[in-house]
């Protein structure tokens, strides 16, 4: 059988921890691990190693000055960025460019027919960051990043 379906996913998604209560935290991502695993449905997906998103990707959509704001935020242990609902931890801005580069690892293959399709099984999670602001429990905009990327690494016109 033909793994056409990709699956990205890395253990350290699961670093970026939130406050209590908080609607996004890691176990919603494990719970969906878990089930794939438990129905067997990850031995049908072909599995994708994610690497961190080089930052010349994450500045091409984000301001430089707020990407190194939310590295020095994350270093220096925040627990939220530009307001009250984008929580963060010291793992928090290695884990988001893991998560962008989740997606970057799927369009690649996507893109090299190594398969059909992917779902990116990753957090923080990533399309209502704005240029310079965190928004929405998302720390870069991992779907803008991806279709600029996308439109310059494969010369894809419309995304």
């Amino acid at each position: 059988m033909t793994k056409d379906v990709g699956i990205v996913y890395h253990p350290d998604y699961l670093k970026h921890k939130t406050q209590p209560g908080h609607p996004e935290r890691s176990e919603r991502l494990q719970a969906i691990v878990d089930t794939l695993k438990r129905k067997g449905l990850l031995l049908h997906l072909k599995e994708l190693c994610p690497k961190p998103a080089e930052l010349q990707w994450v500045t091409s959509i984000h301001d430089s000055h707020y990407v190194e704001r939310v590295r020095e935020m994350c270093h220096r242990g925040y627990l939220q960025i530009d307001g009250s609902d984008t929580h963060i931890c010291e793992d928090s801005y290695q884990i988001a460019l893991l998560a962008v580069g989740g997606g970057i690892i799927a369009a690649d293959a996507v893109c090299e027919n190594a398969i059909c399709r992917a779902f990116c099984c990753v957090r923080p999670p990533g399309h209502h960051a704005e240029r310079s602001y965190a928004s929405g429990f998302c720390l870069f905009n991992n779907i803008a990043i991806l279709a600029r990327y996308l439109q310059q690494k494969h010369g894809i016109k419309r995304v």
